[in-house]
């Protein structure tokens, strides 16, 4: 057997990810642009393109919501 033996349309990717303090901007918590955080965040997941997320360390929830609604385009 080479390569990937499973077909990923028939299975369920799950990525946990600590975010390390998202949308934090004190000192000592996380980057201090936290556009520039949401930008490469965005990206990353949208290049791992699963089907479940699971984050921890989420401080701006408004700023996740708009990360998420960004996903599904």
């Amino acid at each position: 057997m080479s390569g990937n033996a499973y077909d990923a349309t028939g299975t369920q990717d799950v990525v946990n990810w600590n975010m390390e303090w998202f949308g934090s901007t004190a000192a000592g918590q996380g980057p201090t642009d936290v556009e520039l955080q949401q930008t490469n965040a965005t990206a990353m997941l949208k290049a791992l393109a699963a089907d479940v997320y699971v984050l921890q360390e989420v401080v701006d929830t408004v700023r996740l919501r708009n990360l998420t609604a960004t996903l599904s385009t």
